[in-house]
């Protein structure tokens, strides 16, 4: 008998009494690799987050970028959070990415596109935020947050709506006296709000930006709060609305961005202490006269690590109990 059927026979007979569940395949040196090992990941993203808690394994790709990602099992279900860029900052807030999330079943082992959408880039002397990027994964599509409204205008729409720039003369009446904001994605984002004397928040994915309130001590809307997610394991809001500008000579408080990274609005027309959408949360930037950037998306994938054996098609496989898991690998020769 040759020495790897020896060393065959020897294996099976082991699990055949040991009742410990495990993994053969031919190609390696002897190895054992603990039930929350972490399965090869395949995927030309750059530097891809991957954890792994002994019940899932969780990908995720915050990097802005298009890449593939490749499922590490054929009919693998998966949990999915995909979250657009946020509108950058105009005199109104930018709106925030789009947010996608739920489950699906993949199909065969094949590579699948990944795009992570940038923030969008802030105005420059009273101009509109340019809208963030979209982001895609699963044939998804997120769409990126509306940059904040210029002086005097409806803000972009988006994933969420930017909100409305300051019209603190009434020069665009008609928008103010009927409510005319940028509108968000359905199902994805929500609203912004409407200008006055200062300008409004753009929506986050849970609610609509807000109004801003004439002559008070903040009168910049507040963005829109995004929504709370626990994908990775740890409960975290994303895509939050950027606060907008406070147009009068100075504001005591400067509006809030919305929970989920949505930066604050500037205290008045010369401040400069507003401030850009988180990094991997899709928020919208925070209004000013030189606003501030959106901040950029993620996409997230979770699955069950006991779905995962190897990937390689030259694989016996076993089971006889969920807690233990053993990868046996033997050489040829």
């Amino acid at each position: 008998m040759s020495r790897v059927l020896k060393v065959l026979f020897a294996l099976f007979t082991f699990v055949i009494f040991s009742g410990i569940p495990f993994t053969f395949t031919t190609f390696g040196p002897l190895a054992i690799a603990p039930a929350n090992a972490v399965p090869i990941i395949t995927t030309t993203c750059t530097n891809p987050l991957v954890t792994n808690d002994g019940l899932y394994t969780v990908v995720s790709f915050k990097t802005v970028e298009s890449c593939t990602w490749t499922p590490p099992a054929e009919n693998l279900s998966v949990e999915y959070l995909v979250v657009a860029g946020g509108g950058g900052g105009g005199m109104g807030g930018g709106g925030a990415g789009g947010l996608l999330t739920g489950s699906k079943t993949l199909g065969s082992v094949a590579a699948l596109p990944i795009v992570v959408g940038g923030g969008g880039i802030a105005n420059t002397g009273l101009g509109a935020g340019q809208d963030g990027g979209d982001s895609q994964a699963l044939a998804l599509t997120a769409i990126g947050g509306g940059g904040g409204g210029a002086y005097a205008a409806i803000g972009r729409n988006g994933g969420s709506g930017g909100g409305n720039g300051s019209d603190l003369f009434y020069a665009n009446r008609t928008a103010y006296d009927n409510n005319t904001v940028a509108a968000g994605t359905s199902g994805q984002g929500n609203s912004g709000s409407v200008g006055s004397f200062g300008s409004a928040g753009g929506g986050g994915a849970q609610t609509a930006g807000t109004t801003s309130a004439p002559f008070d001590n903040r009168d910049g809307g507040d963005g829109g709060d995004g929504q709370t997610n626990s994908i990775t394991g740890t409960p975290t809001f994303y895509a939050g609305g950027g606060g907008g500008m406070c147009t009068a000579g100075g504001c005591s408080i400067g509006s809030q961005g919305g929970l989920g990274g949505g930066g604050n609005g500037a205290k008045g027309r010369y401040s400069s202490d507003d401030t850009a959408g988180l990094a991997n949360t899709g928020g919208g930037g925070g209004g000013a006269e030189n606003g501030s950037n959106g901040g950029s998306g993620v996409v997230i994938v979770r699955f069950l690590t006991s779905a995962i054996v190897v990937n390689d098609p030259m694989v016996l496989t076993a089971t006889a109990s969920p807690s233990t898991s053993m990868v046996m690998n033997v050489p040829l020769f």
